[in-house]
C-alpha cells in the first residue's frame, strides 16, 4: 500500500478483455487525492500525452530519482518550482472522459520512477521508492499534507487477475534497505 491505498503492478485491462504490460505501478486512490513527496523536489516537466493524460515529472535530488505521476486531474505546481517535502504537486484523476485521464477508465494514480531524466516510460521497478510518496484525501493543513494511511512494502509479484493489490506487512523502509543490499 502507498499511504493506505492499494497498489497494482504493471498491467492494464484492455477493451478486448486481455491484459497488456505497461510501465510503472497504479495506486487505487480516489479522484482529487493530493500527491506530495517525503523529500524536496523540483518539477521538471508537466504536460499532456495521449496515454498518460496529464503527467508530471519531479526530480528528487536527495535520492537521485525522477518520479513520474500521471492521469492527473489538476497540477498544483509549475515547471521549475522547488517543492518542499510534504507540499502537494498535483491531484490524482483517471476518471474516463476527464481531459487529464489519458487512456485510464477508472480513478487511480499511475506512477513511475527513473534514475535518469527521460521522456520515455521508465524501465525500472518503482516499488522501492514507494516510501517517498505521500497521498492524502484531505487538503493540506497549512502547506503540507499528511498520508491517508500507512505505506507498506510494495511488491510486483501479484497481478490484478488475482483480485488483490501487491504488498506485505514489511515496511517500505525495510524493503528499500533490502533492495539496496
Amino acid at each position: 500500500k502507498v499511504s493506505g491505498f492499494p497498489v497494482w503492478d504493471g498491467m492494464l485491462r484492455v477493451d478486448t478483455g486481455g491484459w497488456r504490460d505497461h510501465h510503472g505501478l497504479d495506486i487505487g486512490c480516489p479522484e482529487n487525492t493530493f500527491i506530495a513527496f517525503t523529500v524536496p523536489g523540483v518539477v521538471k516537466y508537466r504536460g499532456k500525452y495521449p496515454k498518460y493524460g496529464y503527467l508530471m515529472d519531479v526530480h528528487l535530488p536527495s535520492i537521485g530519482i525522477w518520479m513520474r505521476i500521471a492521469h492527473l486531474n489538476e497540477y498544483l505546481a509549475n515547471v521549475g518550482d522547488q517543492i518542499p517535502a510534504g507540499v502537494p504537486v498535483a491531484k490524482s484523476g483517471g476518471r474516463k472522459g476527464h481531459p487529464g485521464a489519458g487512456n485510464s477508465s477508472d480513478p487511480h494514480l499511475h506512477w513511475e520512477a527513473n534514475t535518469v531524466e527521460s521522456a520515455a516510460p521508465s524501465p525500472i521497478d518503482p516499488s522501492p521508492y514507494a516510501q517517498y510518496l505521500i497521498l492524502s484525501k484531505e487538503p493540506p493543513a497549512g502547506q503540507q499534507i499528511t498520508a491517508s494511511g500507512d505505506t507498506t512494502a510494495v511488491s510486483t509479484s501479484q497481478t490484478p487477475e488475482t483480485g488483490q493489490g501487491p504488498g506485505s506487512q514489511q515496511s517500505a523502509q525495510q524493503s528499500a534497505q533490502q533492495s539496496a543490499q
